[in-house]
């Protein structure tokens, strides 16, 4: 008959009450550490090539995991272990059975990073938290678009800069792809803001539209076009009620689009976008459609011929010079994620794609369904979801999850967007792991870890050692591959480039030894075979040399002109005539003289109309219209490379050689025979042959070869002279509004 009455001062259980404390105190710590580290490679990723650079790429994976990790250890119950674990081990599966297990691997290691970041965003999505990502997100838009524009209109009129918005991505497309995901919760954020809150959420909002507007990417616009529609319909509500900002928004887009736009007329854009009418016909001649008709059908045989399992993530550009038939067509993507990824990992990899993409709509729209109308939450989940269909539908005509950036934005805001409920998958993760899933996460991480650090390493290396190739530092250059190829066996290119520098000292065993290594690690790309045809080819070695060349020539038919001028060029060593002319005229049937000349090869393969004048000159002497076509092919190319209205007489790399050597005949002699001294000295008698007379009356002739890209060059060229004839090699760069020769070697 005890009665009990409760105490007003409980004794505390520490075990029950401090601890708990304890480690709320530590996951807000990690939380905090997790969301920073989101929020800045959000705002970072963009400005390093849309994270497409093989340094970022390899940084970006290391340091997701190590994230993840950390959030893992510290005894987080709610990170997705098993699906990381399934997922890795499917991509495991799928990579050793590639044709080119390095570029798998790459592919492989993003997507695991990509499932990470997923998870984290999930985990620390709270009310709070997630306004910070979404502010994130709305300053890397911003300053994606800003940076853009301000290249835009310093730009000068003609100039690739200046024809269309690229910014950092290089690529309009890219630049378009990425604000289509970073728009639509800035204008969610827009439409719930008040007083200067809300002019700078619509400047912000205006800059990114006039931003898509300056791309000219026509199939942006569609995507974009046609989010906004579905995302005006859901908030037609709210877009009455704030027409005034909204009209203000509108008519500020329309006057900067008219400012920057005086020089090429208005007018144009909607000219451009009319062209999207005839983007289904067969018979469209505009090169963008074109091109995606052929890469199109070339992906659906890749796929076609590897239904299953496909050749392997991120094979698709090394596959697809099998299937390429026109040559000048860029090969990197598919210009289609959909049919990219079917062709790279089968109906498996599609499937689980369209799942995933399935699953993330469905639910997104419950999420906005369930939300109070008029709510900040609901415009923010419907912002996000519109995001998410842009970047869904744009992603069918262009390679949008192919940067970084975009891939990260993208499962970035698919994690904010079911944060809004609880996610099916961090909800089966609640309990504890046993200790054999856990062991084997472990194991999946550390190795996720240590190879995108070797492969960043790897990659960092490659790149200082053909910047000191470039520069001459021959031994330095060795170093640095040789390092890269130590690190991580796998990389192609510091063995590539290795056998290069070797071959360039005259250690030809060595380079036959690296040319061969990375032969095995790459089989099916032509250019391996092509390397190592030419180092047997200068060892004497003409039997391995011309079976190299002629399986380069088989691999890829239409890819590279080089590979037909080598293979020819070792038959005329053998003394095989009519093979190397069955070689040629194969050559000049693939390869026309109209397609070399075309604007679309100067950008690609910008040495290829000499290339061809070489050959046109082996099958016919020295005369016949073949002759007059190589003599035509020889002369200097004043066009461009991948730009245009480049500084008078610095246009191309061509055209900065005469302009150096024109100089002589302004009076400036002494600038031709400070350059060039040592190479008259060792051509002629100085004391017979007067020097400033013969610079007086130099000229360029034509030109030999060239090995060029966007930015680098190496010319071979000949210069006449009182009769006598110079043959001379500079190095080019393009620096601001030319070229520079930077560099004299002989």
């Amino acid at each position: 008959g005890v009665r009990l009455t409760p105490l007003a001062n409980p004794p505390v259980d520490i075990r029950g009450s401090e601890a708990p404390s304890l480690r709320s105190d530590s996951q807000d710590r990690l939380d905090r550490l997790v969301l920073l580290s989101l929020a800045g490679l959000l705002i970072i990723l963009p400005f390093f090539d849309g994270g497409r650079s093989s340094e970022v790429r390899a940084f970006f994976v290391p340091f997701v995991s190590l994230l993840f990790g950390v959030a893992l250890f510290l005894g987080n119950r709610t990170l997705p272990v098993r699906g990381y674990i399934l997922l890795g081990l499917c991509l495991a599966v799928l990579s050793i059975r590639s044709v080119y297990l390095d570029l798998s691997l790459q592919a492989s290691l993003l997507l695991l990073s990509y499932f990470l970041a997923f998870s984290l965003t999930s985990v620390v999505s709270s009310e709070r938290n997630r306004v910070v990502l979404l502010y994130s997100l709305l300053f890397s838009g911003l300053f994606a678009a800003a940076a853009a524009l301000a290249t835009y209109l310093s730009a000068p009129p003609g100039s690739l800069e200046a024809a269309a918005l690229r910014g950092t991505f290089h690529y309009p497309n890219g630049l378009t792809g990425f604000l289509l995901v970073t728009f639509y919760p800035a204008a969610a954020l827009f439409l719930h803001a008040e007083g200067r809150k809300a002019w700078g959420l619509g400047l912000a909002s205006s800059i990114m539209l006039l931003a898509i507007l300056l791309t000219r990417s026509r199939g942006g616009w569609l995507a974009f076009l046609l989010a906004l529609l579905f995302w005006a319909i859901q908030e037609r509500a709210l877009l009455v009620r704030k027409w005034r900002g909204v009209a203000a928004v509108g008519l500020l887009v329309v006057a900067m689009a008219w400012a920057s736009t005086q020089k090429s007329g208005f007018h144009r854009y909607a000219e451009h976008a009319a062209t999207l009418t005839s983007a289904a016909t067969s018979t469209s001649a505009d090169p963008s459609f074109y091109y995606r008709r052929h890469v199109y059908a070339w992906a659906l045989q890749i796929f076609l011929d590897h239904p299953l399992l496909g050749t392997g993530p991120g094979t698709f550009p090394l596959v697809l010079g099998s299937y390429q038939k026109i040559p000048y067509i860029s090969g990197l993507y598919a210009h289609n994620h959909y049919l990219q990824t079917a062709s790279e990992m089968g109906l498996l990899g599609l499937f689980l794609l369209l799942a995933v993409l399935g699953w993330l709509f469905w639910n997104g729209f419950k999420v906005v369904r369930r939300l109070s109308p008029w709510s900040a939450e609901r415009s923010t989940a419907l912002g996000l979801f519109a995001a998410l269909v842009a970047s869904a539908l744009h992603a069918g005509i262009d390679f949008d999850w192919s940067y970084p950036a975009i891939a990260f934005t993208v499962v970035v805001e698919a994690a904010l967007l079911l944060s809004y409920i609880e996610s099916p998958i961090l909800k089966a993760e609640r309990s504890d792991h046993p200790r054999w899933i856990s062991a084997m996460a472990v194991v999946l991480l550390m190795g996720t870890v240590f190879l995108g650090f070797c492969r960043f390493y790897a990659a960092v290396s490659v790149r200082s050692g053909k910047t000191a190739l470039l520069d001459g530092m021959v031994r330095e250059a060795e170093g640095a591959f040789r390092r890269a190829s130590h690190i991580y066996p796998l990389s192609y290119a510091s063995h590539y480039w290795l056998s290069v520098t070797l071959s360039e000292q005259g250690k030809q065993e060595e380079a036959v030894r690296e040319a061969k290594a990375a032969l095995r690690l790459n089989p099916h790309d032509g250019h391996a075979h092509r390397h190592l045809g030419k180092i047997m080819w200068r060892v004497g070695e003409l039997d391995e040399a011309e079976n190299a060349l002629a399986r380069a020539v088989q691999l890829e038919p239409a890819s590279s002109l080089e590979f037909y001028a080598d293979l020819g060029g070792v038959l005329l060593a053998r003394g095989h005539r009519e093979g190397a002319h069955r070689i040629y005229q194969r050559a000049t049937e693939i390869f026309t003289p109209e397609l070399v000349l075309s604007k679309n090869a100067r950008c690609l393969a910008p040495a290829d109309r000499y290339v061809l004048a070489g050959i046109l000159e082996s099958m016919s002497g020295v005369a016949g219209s073949r002759g007059e076509i190589a003599k035509e092919l020889r002369k200097p190319d004043l066009r461009g490379i991948c730009r245009e209205g480049l500084k008078a007489g610095f246009t191309s790399p061509e055209a900065t050689i005469i302009t150096h050597w024109n100089a002589a005949r302004e009076g400036k002699v002494d600038v031709l025979l400070a350059s060039y001294a040592e190479e008259l000295r060792q051509r002629f008698n100085s004391a017979s042959v007067d020097l400033p007379g013969w610079a007086q009356d130099a000229s360029v002739s034509r030109i030999v070869g060239m090995s060029a890209g966007e930015n680098d060059a190496w010319v071979v060229y000949e210069v006449n002279a009182g009769g006598r004839r110079l043959r001379l090699r500079d190095r080019l760069k393009l620096a601001g509004d030319g070229w520079r020769l930077v560099r004299l070697r002989r």
